[in-house]
């Protein structure tokens, strides 16, 4: 008896992780609980080295076509684009078509009034759906989540942009260059439309994403 309690009364730390494999119920002497993932490891901005002289063509490139106040703040790649970037993927150029781009299987919706094609909009809602996402009021970091602003043309989505921890947004500008904006109201009133609403994705479920087949 006078073992046990001198065992019983070991120096405990709660935050140590243990675990009882005779005690199935587990108690304090388990825990099960993942070590959640901070935003900072996975939504991350590294800028590419590039010239003064390089940014600055991009940028009067971008001012030409309406889009102004913008950070260059990596080089113009055809490998991926707006979509893919705002999921952390810089290796494919997601979009909801058949023809040669990217879509997650279980997030395509089929147009069926055209022949072999691909509903859009509905193929954007069900990938939202997937990840958890919630339409926000808040365009501010927020802890445990990963922001997108979503854009649309008319009724169409044409570009998203992803709120970084440090309260910027970063955008992937086509097969162009990738910026960063104060506000994601910089880009509306351009080719990409307006600020349709803020969704935001709870940050372990968006961090799966760019891993979808």
């Amino acid at each position: 008896m006078i073992m046990s309690m001198r065992l019983f009364k070991e120096k405990y730390d709660p935050s140590e992780l243990r675990i009882s494999k005779g005690n199935k119920g587990g108690g304090r002497w388990t825990n099960n609980n993942k070590p959640k993932i901070k935003d900072s490891e996975v939504n991350r901005l590294d800028p590419e080295e590039m010239s003064e002289t390089a940014k600055k063509i991009m940028s009067i490139n971008l001012e030409i076509n309406g889009f102004n106040n913008c950070k260059v703040v990596g080089y113009p790649s055809h490998a991926y684009n707006c979509i893919g970037w705002a999921f952390g993927d810089n290796t494919r150029w997601w979009w909801p078509s058949f023809g040669g781009c990217f879509w997650p299987k279980k997030c395509v919706v089929e147009d069926h009034t055209v022949f072999g094609g691909m509903n859009e909009l509905e193929s954007f809602k069900k990938l939202f759906e997937y990840a958890g996402a919630e339409s926000t009021m808040d365009d501010k970091p927020e802890e445990g989540f990963v922001k997108l602003a979503v854009y649309k043309g008319h009724k169409n989505i044409t570009h998203l942009a992803r709120l970084l921890p440090d309260g910027t947004w970063t955008s992937k500008m086509g097969d162009c260059a990738k910026v960063v904006n104060d506000e994601p109201y910089d880009l509306s009133g351009g080719a990409y439309g307006r600020v349709a609403e803020i969704i935001k994705i709870p940050t372990e479920k968006w961090a799966e994403l760019k891993d979808l087949d």
